[in-house]
């Protein structure tokens, strides 16, 4: 009969969401942390939302190195800190615990600079499309029109007006 001192914290990168599990790596997909989070390890410890801008999908980043400890100890590669954690792509936005970086265009009338974890409302004198196939993402506005804060097509001037 096995004693509380013979249990072991959750391991870091697994979401050990129930009591009495045996062997973690024999199911390790039902334990995996789940996308848009990381997971500490510890006893008790709930995964750990990405902070807005951010994100953690199932697509491996190879841009990532892989340390001394993950090639010859046998580290996993599981999300554990908010290290974890990418910056969002420029014209996305990545809300709060986001689990796919493409799964939020930016919105027409917005830009989203890399790292956003809301839209910014396009500034005056340029235009922006939103981001998806074909579209401008931001332009300035050209001559003969006009383009106050949020524009998404730029509006041309009427004859009474000048727009340099």
């Amino acid at each position: 009969m096995g004693i509380v001192n013979d249990c072991k914290p959750c391991e870091a990168g697994y979401n050990c969401f129930e009591s009495g599990i045996g062997n973690l790596k024999a199911f390790e997909e039902r334990y995996d942390c789940p996308l848009g989070f990381y997971c500490p390890s510890g006893i008790a410890i709930l995964p750990v939302p990405c902070i807005a801008g951010s994100y953690i999908d199932d697509v491996t980043d190879s841009t990532k190195a892989i340390s001394f400890e993950e090639t010859f100890l046998g580290s996993s590669n599981k999300p554990d800190d908010i290290t974890d954690c990418s910056f969002c792509p420029r014209g996305y936005v990545c809300g709060k615990n986001t689990g796919d970086r493409y799964s939020e265009p930016c919105p027409p009338g917005y830009i989203c600079p890399a790292g956003s974890g809301w839209p910014v409302m396009c500034p005056p004198g340029w235009f922006c499309e939103g981001t998806g196939k074909g579209k401008i993402e931001s332009a300035e506005c050209p001559e003969g029109f006009f383009c106050p804060a949020g524009t998404e097509v730029p509006s041309p001037c009427d004859a009474s007006s000048v727009c340099p």
